[in-house]
Order: structure tokens, then C-alpha cells, then sequence
């Protein structure tokens, strides 16, 4: 007996049943994800979704038994739908876990860049209050001890009964750097006419007072443009890196350029296409904030896509000369730290697919270790954490999780480093950073607050349910965490390892937050791509 001949229609039922499978295999990869990126499962949720549409769509064009109305009403009622949704709103970028965001069009039209225009006092609430004090600072990434720990300040809980309030509220350019702060000055980078640009901020109004032009500019769909790593500010100088591997040393009272070095073209790649070719590897611009260390100013290095590279150059703060450069690794989007292991201080850098450890004189390698990961990919951006003298805390997402490395073996090289625990569930940040508080580790895990204990690497809590901020930023001020959540809510939680205690939540900025917060005495000082504020905490 022959076999039964197959039919179109059985051809498109087919097409049919295998849309229906398609999506039904996407919403569970959607909603159950705990062990997986949330980028890579939105990703693959729009890939597999859109695939049965189109299947969907195929099953029923091309049925003999529907008819051409409904034919064409599939074909142009979401057609008409796309047309009418783009007419309204505009595409903006990416959120951390590569969602779209778009804006109505009405809504285009932006104050100009940076300080230009002042908001009138009437529009600020908490104006009134004049009582900061300018002596404090925030020096750098992270802090003046480059750690995610403000001492010194103890934050009032209830936000209920006493909340925070606006001191001033600007536009500002784009960009994911963050605030240092002295002397007044609040120093961040910016792009402003299409060019990399360092300005001063007025901590008391947020006015303009100086911008200095870096050049170069950086763009990338999925992580937005402007210069990314924050400025760090030594006595009456700061230096700062840009988008494009411009390092420069300038004036804090009126941001004069001193000295600056094309880290690109030091790296041996020139020509017009030189900061394409820059890009190939480091794909979403460089973000190293420059680290000071007695005359030196250290920043990751970099170099051609598949060749050798430098991972860290060091040069003479004052002068801008290069005294070395050491590593062979391409680098990350992390920023050189300087911790103390086994009672010498090393410089301590996150590479793409390992972590280094450095005699800060000379740049001597002492140690690596392999940390995974591709710098126009899978990126490496947390920072490594001391815990003690002897114990190091690494976390990173893209299926990396966290690790806890011993150094108390008295011998040289990566024979000294032992592996006390690593787990992939835990502790998976991503843009962020995280903090340490009597032996736990808080931060953000793929966009959720968790704490796990340093010993074992156990999660204590995970707060799925309230904790939801996304892939903001912390501080440990005090006994508490201070968050910016991804979409720029100001959060205070309470630093306790036996449950999350949400404490309040402040309505800051608008927009992709990513950047790196400041803090000084009362005053948070918050920015994104599209705003800047300066926001008043209650304190005990």
C-alpha cells in the first residue's frame, strides 16, 4: 500500500503546530530563568517568539481555506500596529537585560546638555535648605577608599516621616560615568556636542562651571554613548579617562588641561579606522577609572583585537610620561584597584578572561587567576573586593557567579592562590559592584538584592519579590545600602544578613541609570545619560 501523499494543508497545520511549540517554549525560558542571563533569555524569548509569528503567519497565508480577507488582515493589522507604535514613540537603547526602551516623540525635545539652563528655585523642592558643607569629598570610583563604603554618616530610616529632597535637578549629557566630588566641585564626564567632555558642577546649585573638551565620542546600541569611567581628583588635580582611551590630567579649579595620551595610539593602532579596530574588542567603550598611586596614575591599557595586549600603563601623574606597562591580557571594563594581600599592597585588575595581581612600582606580574569572560561579549566589569589580608572576592553574570580566593600560602606565583568556594547561582553582578558588612556580601544578582555569606558563599536571602531594582548601583553608607536602581529610584535598605528590610524609596532621576553613585555628608549626588540631581538624605 503507498503512503499517503502529504498535503499542503497538512504542510501549514504543521507550521502551525510548530509556531504554538515555538512560543510555548519561549515563555518558560522568560519567566523561569533564576540560573540563567536575563539578557540572553530576553534575547531568546524575542528570537523564538518572533519565529512562531512568523511561522504563525506562514500557516495562515499560505491555507487554501482561509480566506484573502483574512489573509490580508493578518498581514497588515500588526503592520499598521508597528507603523502606528513607531510613529508615536522613539527607540532610546537598551536596559541592562536588553529590553527596548522608547520615549514619545512628543517628548524629544530636551533642555540643552549640562548646567546650561538653571532650574528656577521655585521648581526644587528642599531648596531652601543652603547648609552643606563643602569640605567634604568623594574622591574617586567607588569612594575615597575605592571600596563601595561611605564611614562616617549614619542615615535617618524613616523616609516616611522625614524624606529625601531635590537640592537641584539638571539636564546632562550622555554618559555612565559618576560624580567626584571636592572642594565643592561635583566633576563627571559628559558628551556634549557630539564630543567626550569633563565638566564641573556647582554643589550647591548644580551650575556649570567649567567644561573641558577630551574629544572623540563613543556609541553602541546595546550600551548606549558617552564617556563611561569617573574621574578621580588628588589634591588640586583630576584625571579621567574618555570613551575612546583619551587620558588626561587637568586643573580642578578650572579644569586646565595639564597633560593627555591617546591610549590607542600608544598601543600601536592608528590609521582612520584606529578606534573601530579599538572597538572589535573593547566593544562598549573604555570604562577604567584612573587609579593614583604615589606619583603614578594607573589605567588599564589594552590593545589590537587578537594580539598582544597591555593590561594595565602606568604614568608619571604630574607629567603624563609613561613609567610601565605590564600584563598580557586584553582588558575588561573593570578599574584598577589597590589592595593589601598577604601585607603588601599590589594593584589588582580584572582582564577579559583573567584577574592579575601587580607590584605597583614597576607593574611586575605576581599572580593570575582565570576569570572567564570576552570584552565585546560575555564583559567583566565588578570590581575585585579585599576581603581581608589573605582572601579576595570575585562576582561577575554571564554564567560566571562568584568565588572566594585564598592567598595565605607562602609561595609565589598562581601556586599561592586557593579556590575556597565558587558557585554559579550567586552573587551575579553585572554592571554593578558589591559591598562587604561584618562578613556578608550584598549586591545586586542579575538585578536582584541578595546577600551571601563570605565563608561558604551561602545566600542568606534573595529578595525577588521587593528587590527587583535592576542592574543600578550600591553603597554601603553606615549600616545601610543605598541604591540607584536601574530606573533611577533612590532606595535605602537596611544591611542585615537574616532578611531584606526595605526601608524607603525616593523618586530621583528619569531614565537608564547605570552610573556609580557619590555622597557627601547629606548630600547624594545621582546621574544618568539624560539627567543629574543632587538629593538631600535625611540623617539620625
Amino acid at each position: 500500500m503507498s503512503e499517503p501523499v502529504s498535503t499542503p494543508k497538512r504542510r501549514f497545520n504543521r507550521l502551525a503546530i510548530a509556531a504554538v511549540t515555538l512560543i510555548a517554549i519561549a515563555f518558560p525560558i522568560h519567566f523561569w530563568r533564576s540560573h540563567v542571563d536575563h539578557g540572553e533569555a530576553n534575547v531568546g524569548f524575542a528570537f523564538l517568539t518572533s519565529l512562531g509569528g512568523l511561522l504563525g503567519w506562514l500557516s495562515i497565508v499560505f491555507n487554501k481555506n482561509i480566506g484573502f480577507g483574512s489573509k490580508l488582515a493578518v498581514t497588515l493589522l500588526p503592520n499598521v500596529a508597528v507603523f502606528i507604535g513607531l510613529w508615536r514613540y522613539e527607540f532610546t537603547g537598551f536596559d541592562g537585560e536588553l529590553k527596548p526602551k522608547f520615549r514619545l516623540r512628543s517628548a524629544k525635545a530636551e533642555p540643552p546638555s549640562t548646567a546650561d539652563v538653571v532650574m528656577p528655585p521655585a521648581l526644587v523642592s528642599g531648596n531652601e535648605s543652603k547648609t552643606m558643607t563643602l569640605t567634604g569629598e568623594f574622591n574617586q570610583f567607588l569612594g575615597n577608599n575605592r571600596n563601595g563604603i561611605v564611614d562616617g554618616i549614619q542615615l535617618f530610616e524613616d523616609w516616611s516621616q522625614k524624606p529625601p529632597k531635590i537640592v537641584w535637578k539638571k539636564p546632562i549629557g550622555a554618559g555612565w560615568s559618576g560624580f567626584a566630588i571636592k572642594d565643592g566641585l561635583a566633576i563627571t564626564l559628559e558628551e556634549h556636542n557630539d564630543e567626550d567632555c569633563v565638566i564641573a558642577l556647582d554643589c550647591n546649585d548644580g551650575n556649570l562651571r567649567w567644561r573641558t573638551k577630551l574629544g572623540g565620542k563613543h556609541f553602541h546600541a546595546m550600551g548606549g554613548g558617552g564617556p563611561m569611567a569617573t574621574p578621580t581628583i588628588v589634591d588640586n588635580r583630576l584625571w579621567v579617562q574618555n570613551s575612546v582611551g583619551v587620558v588626561a590630567c587637568l586643573s580642578l579649579t578650572d579644569g586646565k588641561l595639564l597633560w593627555s595620551v591617546d591610549l590607542v595610539a600608544k598601543a600601536g593602532i592608528d590609521g582612520k579606522d584606529a578606534q573601530s579596530i579599538a572597538e572589535q574588542a573593547v566593544t562598549w567603550g573604555r570604562s577604567g577609572s584612573p587609579l593614583i598611586e604615589g606619583k603614578l596614575v594607573i589605567v588599564p591599557f589594552g590593545g589590537k583585537p587578537g594580539a598582544s595586549a597591555g593590561s594595565l600603563i602606568a604614568f608619571d601623574r604630574t607629567s603624563g610620561e609613561e613609567v610601565w606597562r605590564a600584563g598580557q591580557e586584553q582588558i575588561s571594563y573593570a578599574s584598577p584597584a589597590k589592595l593589601r594581600i598577604r601585607g603588601e599592597d599590589q594593584i589588582v585588575i580584572v582582564n577579559e578572561a583573567n584577574v592579575t595581581g601587580h607590584v605597583p612600582a614597576t607593574g611586575e606580574v605576581l599572580w593570575q587567576f582565570s576569570w572567564p569572560g570576552q570584552s565585546n561579549g560575555g564583559a567583566s566589569v565588578s570590581q575585585p573586593l579585599s576581603i581581608d589580608d589573605n582572601r579576595v572576592f570575585l562576582s561577575k553574570s554571564y554564567y560566571v557567579g562568584a568565588t572566594l580566593l585564598d592567598f595565605s600560602k607562602s609561595v609565589p606565583g598562581a601556586s599561592a592562590i586557593t579556590t575556597v568556594w565558587k558557585d554559579k547561582t550567586v552573587m551575579k553582578s553585572k554592571f554593578t559592584n558589591v559591598v562587604l558588612h561584618d562578613g556578608y556580601i550584598y549586591g545586586l544578582s542579575d538585578g536582584i538584592m541578595e546577600c551571601i555569606r563570605v565563608e561558604d558563599g551561602k545566600r542568606m536571602w534573595k529578595d525577588n519579590k521587593k528587590g527587583r531594582f535592576g542592574h543600578g548601583q550600591i553603597l554601603l553608607v553606615g549600616n545601610h545600602i543605598l541604591i540607584a536602581a536601574e530606573e533611577g529610584q533612590c532606595v535605602l535598605m537596611k544591611a542585615r544578613s537574616d532578611k531584606p528590610e526595605i526601608l524607603g524609596e525616593f523618586s530621583a532621576i528619569e531614565g537608564v541609570t547605570w552610573n556609580p553613585l557619590a555622597i557627601v555628608g547629606d548630600r547624594l549626588y545621582m546621574r544618568n545619560g539624560q539627567q543629574a540631581a543632587c538629593v538631600q538624605l535625611p540623617l539620625e
